[in-house]
This record gives C-alpha cells, sequence and structure tokens, in this order.
C-alpha cells in the first residue's frame, strides 16, 4: 500500500514515515506545489494540519483528494475544529498527535485504506444497479403500448419486475440494510484448541456442543473412505480415526454448511449446488496447495470453501426482498446466474471484511474469477484453479459449460501439468464421492 505524507516538519514527517515502513510504501512532502501534486496510486494521503496556514484544506479543494483516495489528518490536540472542519470537507478520518501516536496511526492507515476502498466498491456497485435501471427504463418505454383497459405485455411485466428488484437492491445497498450471517464460531475454536496439544478428549468436548457435527463425523469416520478395521461408535474413537487436522476441516465444512439456508423456498435450490461446489472446491485447493509447496494448505481449504460466499449473500439478500416485497415471481435463472456473476466477488469480499477475516480471504472472494500476476495472488489463483476443476469433475455451483480455455490458462496460471492435475481430481472426486456433507 502507498501512503503519502504531507507534512510541513521533515523531522516529524520522518518519525511517520518510520512508524509506517514496513509494510508500506511511503512517500514524504514537506511543501505543495500545485501544477505538481499527482495523487495517482497512492491508496492513503496523511495531511499533517501544520502542512500549511490553511491546514490543507486549499489542498483538498483544489486537488479533489477526498475524492481519489483515503485522507487522513494529523491533528494537534489544541485544534479540535480543525478536525470537524476537514471531516465536513471529506476528510475519512483524524488522529490526534500524542505519545501513543505510533500504534494507533499504523491502524488508522490501514483501516482508512480498507474502508475507502469498500465504499468505491459500493459506489461502483450502485451506480451498476442504476445503469441497470436506466436501461430497464428504456426498455419498458420502447416495449409496445398497452391496449386501454387491457393487461401489460408479459415483456413489459417481466421487465418491470426486475426493475423494482434492482431498485431494492440499491436502496438496501445504499442505506446498509444489509443482515449479514455470522460467521460459525466452532472451527476456530478448534483451531485455536488444536494449537494448545489437546487430548482426544478436549477436541471431544468442544465438538459435542453441536451434536449434528458430532454425529456426522462419527458417519464419517466410518464411510468407506476412511475405511478403518472396526466401527467408530463414539466421537473419541471418529477423531481419532479422521486425525486432529482431518476432523477440523470436516467441523469447517460442516459448520458452514449451516449457512446454506433460505426461509423462501424459491431460492433453495441454488443453495445445494453452490455448498457442494464449495466443499469441492476447498479439497481441491488445498490439494493444489500442498503440490504447490504452498506454506498454508489449510489456509487455502478455507479460501476455497468461502470464495463463492458472494452467491450466497446475494441469493439471501434477494429472498429477503422477495419475502418483505412480495415479487410476483423470481428471476429466470438466466437473469440470476448473469446478476450472481456480475455481482458476487464485492459482494463476497465485503462479506470476508465484515467478518475480520484476514486480508487473502478477501483478495480471494474478489478476484478469484480474474486473478493478478504477480505472487501475492498466488491463493486467488490456486483457488481459481480448485473451482474449475471442482466444475470439471461435476461439482459445479449450477449448469453450463466450462470453456476449455479458461481452465488451460488457470492451469498455466500456477504451473502444475494437466496430467498432474487429473490425478488430483480423480483422487478428489474419489474422496468427495465417498463423503457426504
Amino acid at each position: 500500500m502507498r501512503v503519502l505524507i504531507l507534512n510541513a516538519d521533515p523531522d516529524e514527517a520522518a518519525r511517520y514515515a518510520s512508524m509506517l515502513t514496513p509494510p508500506h510504501e511511503v512517500e514524504v512532502r514537506s511543501q505543495w506545489e500545485r501544477a505538481g501534486l499527482d495523487l495517482a496510486g497512492y491508496n492513503v494521503l496523511l495531511l499533517d494540519t501544520g502542512f500549511n496556514e490553511n491546514h490543507g484544506f486549499d489542498l483538498l479543494m483544489e486537488t479533489g483528494a477526498t475524492a481519489k483516495l483515503a485522507v487522513l489528518l494529523v491533528t494537534d490536540p489544541a485544534e479540535p475544529l480543525v478536525a470537524i472542519e476537514a471531516r465536513r470537507l471529506g476528510v475519512f478520518n483524524y488522529v490526534v498527535k500524542t505519545p501513543q501516536l505510533e500504534p494507533v496511526l499504523r491502524v488508522a492507515v490501514a483501516e482508512a485504506a480498507n474502508q475507502f476502498a469498500d465504499a468505491r466498491e459500493q459506489q461502483k456497485f450502485i451506480e451498476r444497479l442504476k445503469s441497470r435501471v436506466a436501461e430497464l427504463e428504456t426498455r419498458i418505454r420502447a416495449a409496445p403500448g398497452t391496449p386501454a383497459g387491457g393487461s401489460a405485455a408479459p415483456e413489459v411485466v417481466r421487465l418491470q419486475r426486475r426493475k423494482r428488484l434492482f431498485e431494492q437492491l440499491m436502496l438496501r445497498i445504499g442505506k446498509g440494510d444489509l443482515q449479514v450471517p455470522s460467521l460459525p464460531e466452532i472451527p476456530a475454536k478448534l483451531r485455536e484448541l488444536l494449537q494448545q496439544d489437546p487430548e482426544v478428549a478436549d477436541i471431544a468436548a468442544l465438538l459435542n456442543q453441536d451434536a449434528s457435527i458430532a454425529a456426522r463425523l462419527i458417519g464419517m469416520a466410518n464411510s468407506a473412505y476412511y475405511a478403518s478395521y472396526k466401527t467408530c461408535y463414539t466421537l473419541e474413537q471418529a477423531i481419532g480415526t479422521l486425525g486432529f487436522n482431518e476432523t477440523w476441516r470436516h467441523v469447517e465444512l460442516l459448520a458452514n454448511r449451516n449457512l446454506y439456508t433460505l426461509s423462501s423456498g424459491r431460492y433453495k435450490s441454488l443453495l445445494k449446488p453452490l455448498w457442494i461446489h464449495g466443499a469441492a472446491s476447498a479439497h481441491l485447493s488445498r490439494a493444489l496447495a500442498v503440490e504447490l509447496k504452498y506454506a498454508q494448505p489449510d489456509l487455502a481449504f478455507s479460501m476455497g470453501l468461502l470464495h463463492d460466499i458472494g452467491h450466497l449473500f446475494l441469493i439471501q439478500l434477494v429472498a429477503d426482498i422477495d419475502a418483505e416485497d412480495g415479487l410476483d415471481e423470481p428471476p429466470s435463472d438466466e437473469a440470476m446466474a448473469r446478476f450472481l456473476d456480475e455481482y458476487h466477488g464485492p459482494f463476497g469480499a465485503r462479506l470476508m471484511e465484515l467478518w475480520k477475516l484476514p486480508d487473502e480471504y478477501v483478495q480471494v472472494a474478489r478476484h478469484h474469477e480474474a486473478p493478478p500476476a504477480d505472487e501475492s495472488a498466488l491463493p486467488a489463483r490456486i483457488v481459481r484453479m480448485a473451482d474449475l476443476m471442482a466444475s470439471n469433475i461435476g461439482f459445479a455451483d449450477r449448469s453450463g459449460e466450462m470453456p476449455a480455455s479458461d481452465y488451460e490458462a488457470a492451469a498455466a496460471a500456477i504451473g502444475i501439468p494437466s496430467e498432474r492435475l487429473k490425478e488430483i481430481e480423480r483422487d478428489v472426486a474419489k474422496q468427495l464421492g465417498d463423503l457426504t456433507y
């Protein structure tokens, strides 16, 4: 992340820079030349109120800085009104110069960049929805007129329904009126417990808090895939058969399965293939991570499981609108698929942030359809390959053929030969065929 510090005191500016590097790339300027300030490429502008006699406010207004990047003000404790005026001008936030500034500044800069990016993404999303509404209005006006006393043509009715749906989505997103599902707690508790060298009984005591998970684990330990010499009757026996890490992976899958529920029956048919696709992608992501010697294969497993969570979030949002506003009929499968494809990335990324998951999860959710080429995007490339492999072995999130060129491009991006990818597919397909989630 790139940070630009504007501070008239070079020594103080250098101290701020030392607080932020690493991990951030920081540039310092002690004066403002109107013709020479290019804000392109920066994520955060750290503006000291002593930058010039106008506290830098003239700079904000002339450059439109608050519309281009997150502006964070560093203010003196004796100048509370300056901070208030800065917020009025669109400054994202401010921090006060105190002896404890260093830890506060690090957190504030990261938070400013992330939340500003979120706001920009949300605004882009709303703008896309507005464009869709305007497009539908144009098509409605261009449709054949309704005879006097007659019913509207079916095509006009269909367009009007879609327009109402997009208007409701736009309204809810703009107001922040979103029902955010809770991230299941048991997988995180189990992961924390596993770091403490626990006994089997300790793990069983935690997992017995959820009777459905405990019962499913016993069933999995008795499945053909594990082929134990003797039947498991207790959770302790099942944990012994599965092993600690495999138990954690199954617990994460089973716990997250509970997210895939709806009160409305109209959209339930979308959830099962989406869930199975996520489970397949999780196993494939881990297998690919092991093949590539990626340092955290279980992290890849979790990211593969959650990469399409934006689909679920949007399906639940549409179902809620339907339940409250009474859509006459749900969107067609084709329209729903287009809607989910276009918007699930930014929505999934936002949900990861609300769950306070690490940034790797956010980036995978946002970019797994088209991962960047840089090294930091390796998790997204792994999940992209796993996503396509899951569809290739019959665990697609919906019907439709996968372009061969997508598979080939993803394979080239992670550098695993196609023959080895086919072997991994066969191994995971067998595992998923023997296990029922």
